[in-house]
């Protein structure tokens, strides 16, 4: 794998396009922390030019995983590939190695460790704001602000795999898919699966919701842990059966993209002579899927009632009378994903364009909390195009997008709604068989 890297990091020409676009380097304008200046040290690391150091492990570290820097390479470098192998290979202070190991060994690949972590942190929520005792400000980032990892989100008591059924199957359905909840869209945003769920049930899609399901992998894969990332790809294949399906629907930009491009890397690697139904053409965003596969036109409009009768020259459009604008999740970069989302939202809304509507959300994970200060930095500018637009709806397929921006414009006293596309047909499907009675 070295010698591979090593290959992989001759392709380089350090021409420097990636600093025009990455959003880190934009804000600190240090070349150690643009993916030239971070892939130079790495080659100096890996031939022994230069020792592990804390100044090494800081500028692999602080990184958004953003890979835009991959996208607009003109040599076509593997970025992704080269830092989480810097990660996995360059050392760790004993604390976090330790907690890494913990989280990413113990913690994502048994699922009823999770729930109980996720269980507990939800009751300590509801009871510090219950009893008062902390300020409401602190009360939404315990236990982790104590760690300096500050932004944890409102958690909901029951997850998404515990409030749905396992699987949905229709007599007439054309079509049977699997749904993949990912972890933020099982814990943080149970509603956004239920809104998945609901068109699948309105449109009597057959579907899965497999509870063996585990995180993606994308935290393990990142961040240097790529043996956990590979047990977590084995677990999820397995359950989603993938030749039985087909689709496997993600409401989440990262965890598709992990589940289509991570996955084929990580069992290049590790699976030798193991054998996985792994079909990374099948993997979706959601509304990628309806947009392939469905007739928007037909399902967004609503023939008029009269006397009981169905009046075929009477018709409506539904809409959502609002203002809407959109936020393209940095990770929802395979080809025609990002046009479906705008699609389908210039259909169902009065939809705005930001001004640089394509800006970083400065989220990133895990970046977002150990480097809160500048993960908050990179979200002004997009808070600003946010309010420019006008728009009175932000709509983005991830959730760990949704969560960044809802932060920010809280923090900015800016008003309005951040949702998930999916919850927005929902509720226009939702009124539509309303109104049929």
């Amino acid at each position: 794998m070295k010698q591979e890297c090593l290959k992989e990091l001759d392709n380089c020409s350090r021409c420097g396009k990636c600093r025009s676009v990455c959003p880190v380097f934009g804000e600190v304008l240090d070349e150690r922390l643009v993916a030239r200046g971070r892939l130079a040290l790495l080659e100096a690391y890996l031939k022994g030019d230069i020792e592990d150091s804390e100044k090494l492990r800081n500028a692999l570290d602080e990184c958004l995983m953003c890979l835009r820097c991959e996208e607009n390479c003109p040599s076509g470098v593997n970025v992704r590939k080269l830092l989480a192998f810097g990660r996995e290979k360059s050392g760790k202070s004993p604390l976090n190695f330790i907690v890494s190991k913990l989280i990413f060994r113990f913690g994502l690949q048994f699922r009823t460790f999770y729930d109980i972590a996720v269980w507990l942190m939800a009751s300590a929520q509801a009871l510090l704001k219950h009893l008062e005792i902390v300020p409401s400000s602190m009360q939404r980032h315990l236990p982790l602000y104590l760690f300096q990892l500050r932004r944890v989100p409102d958690m909901p008591r029951k997850s998404a795999l515990k409030l749905l059924p396992g699987r949905q199957i229709y007599k007439d359905a054309k079509m049977k898919v699997a749904v993949f909840t990912g972890c933020l869209g099982n814990y943080v945003y149970p509603d956004v699966i239920k809104s998945l769920c609901g068109v699948l049930d309105s449109l009597h899609i057959s579907y899965i919701i497999p509870k063996e399901q585990l995180c993606c992998g994308v935290p393990a894969f990142f961040y240097g842990d790529p043996k956990s990332a590979f047990y977590l790809a084995r677990k999820n294949v397995t359950a989603l059966k993938m030749d039985d399906v087909d689709a496997v629907l993600s409401p989440c930009a990262s965890c598709a993209r992990m589940l289509k491009t991570g996955y084929k890397e990580l069992f290049n690697r590790f699976a030798g002579d193991e054998k996985f139904a792994h079909r990374p053409e099948k993997v979706m965003d959601i509304i990628e899927f309806l947009d392939r596969y469905i007739d928007l036109d037909v399902l967004l409009t609503e023939y008029i009632e009269e006397d009981g009768e169905i009046e075929p020259d009477r018709m409506r459009r539904l809409r959502i009378d609002k203002k809407v604008t959109y936020h393209k999740p940095c990770h929802l970069s395979w080809d025609g994903a990002d046009e479906a989302n705008r699609r389908i939202l210039r259909q169902m809304a009065d939809y705005v364009e930001s001004p640089e509507g394509n800006l970083c959300c400065g989220g990133g994970g895990l970046f977002s909390a150990k480097y809160e200060d500048l993960s908050s930095k990179i979200a002004v500018k997009k808070i600003k195009s946010i309010e420019r637009s006008g728009a009175e709806i932000v709509a983005t397929p991830c959730p760990g997008c949704m969560m960044q921006i809802r932060e920010n414009m809280k923090t900015a006293g800016l008003p309005g709604k951040v949702l998930h596309p999916v919850e927005l047909l929902n509720e226009l499907l939702k009124a539509k068989a309303k109104n049929r009675g």
